[in-house]
């Protein structure tokens, strides 16, 4: 099993003392610059952790573009695997974002190209403009938590992204996400918890189990094929 979307440090102010209840991977997001050499800190005390630079799209309007500048100082450590948590989220809250936004993600996915890292999305209420940037760039990753059309939910796999399942499909009302598990082949799905914000802990077993109820495959496959579709795009302990 790998969690490919956690947010641990959101989850504790005192990140030494973060206990794993597993030894599988877990890739650690960052939501803005401050958390960048804190993730990098808490990967060198867990073999486990590994962890992404990015600045989430609701926090653009708190950081200066020109920070996004020591980003690539990470990337020389193997254990930063990706960017991310970036994105576009157009919901009315962050209407007034939505221009800062655009150009924190554009600046962010070329980044993510030139260093040839993988990047974590959060799209929401944005997919056509979405769409749009991505196709400007050559890049893999994984649209998290991802709630939308199965055609809006295919346009992302033909770009060659995964999505990510997380404890929203445990809930009868993720209508959208339920029917995804169920009319997709398991090679489009990476698992995340997003704790603590979907999930209250880090056991990935209640996604493992309902993704296996919903797809008509046993636990040990579901775990297989979502294993190595994160490997594939992570490459976790290879860089």
């Amino acid at each position: 099993m790998i969690d490919t979307h956690a947010h641990i440090l959101d989850s504790q102010k005192d990140y030494p003392f973060y206990r794993p209840v597993n030894s599988y991977p877990i890739l650690s997001m960052s939501t803005g610059p401050e958390q960048w050499p804190s993730n990098q800190r808490l990967s060198s005390y867990y073999p486990e952790v590994y962890y992404a630079v990015g600045v989430h799209p609701w926090f653009v309007s708190q950081t200066s573009l020109s920070t996004l500048d020591s980003m690539e100082l990470f990337f020389a450590d193997n254990k930063c695997l990706a960017v991310g948590e970036i994105g576009l989220d157009f919901s009315p809250k962050f209407k007034s974002s939505q221009a800062l936004q655009r150009e924190f993600f554009y600046h962010q996915c070329c980044i993510a190209e030139k260093f040839n890292r993988p990047v974590s999305i959060h799209a929401v209420k944005c997919h056509n403009e979405m769409f749009k940037i991505l196709k400007a760039f050559n890049l893999s990753g994984v649209v998290h938590g991802l709630s939308a059309s199965k055609e809006v939910c295919h346009q992302y796999l033909r770009l060659g992204f995964k999505i990510g399942i997380n404890a929203s499909v445990c809930r009868p009302m993720s209508k959208r996400i339920i029917e995804m598990v169920t009319d997709f082949p398991l090679s489009s799905f990476v698992v995340e918890t997003d704790f603590p914000n979907i999930s209250d802990s880090l056991d990935m077993n209640p996604i493992i189990n309902e993704i296996s109820q919903l797809s008509c495959r046993s636990k040990d496959e579901v775990i297989e094929k979502t294993t190595y579709n994160a490997e594939q795009i992570f490459k976790f302990g290879v860089k």
